[in-house]
């Protein structure tokens, strides 16, 4: 991929997030339905169960924090994860993007809970906390 084509990419997925945002049923569910599918139709080939390919990667995460950033962290994340197709990265590029600009304070607290209950093992919040301070530096 070159930066044009990625420059393309990202104005395309910007200006899809914005329409769908200046719609008066924006948000509901049937507008995200709708985004969504506008997405698919843009960047995906194949039925909703193929993996995305390399232009939705870079495109739709982009998109979806646009349309989702105002809605909160957690709203975002389920966004991503809603998504469809290769959801797990998407909703991780997606919580990354939105939490780096608004912070994990709106982070539902019970998603954390669970993870730390079904993987014992590990520290999650000491881990956060070490990589947080890593990349303040």
């Amino acid at each position: 991929l070159n930066a044009e084509y990625v420059d393309s990419l990202i104005d395309v997925s910007l200006s899809i997030s914005s329409e769908y945002k200046e719609r008066e049923d924006y948000p509901s569910r049937e507008n995200y339905i709708n985004f969504v599918t506008e997405l698919h139709t843009r960047f995906a080939i194949g039925n909703v169960w193929h993996m995305c390919t390399c232009e939705e990667m870079l495109a739709a995460p982009l998109a979806i924090v646009d349309y989702a950033l105002s809605q909160g962290l957690s709203t975002s994340i389920e966004m991503g994860v809603n998504y469809g197709r290769d959801n797990d990265t998407v909703a991780s590029f997606v919580a990354s993007i939105v939490g780096a600009f608004i912070g994990v304070d709106d982070l539902n607290q019970h998603w954390i809970a669970t993870i730390v209950k079904a993987n014992p093992q590990y520290d999650f919040i000491a881990s956060s906390t070490q990589l947080s301070k890593i990349a303040s530096k």
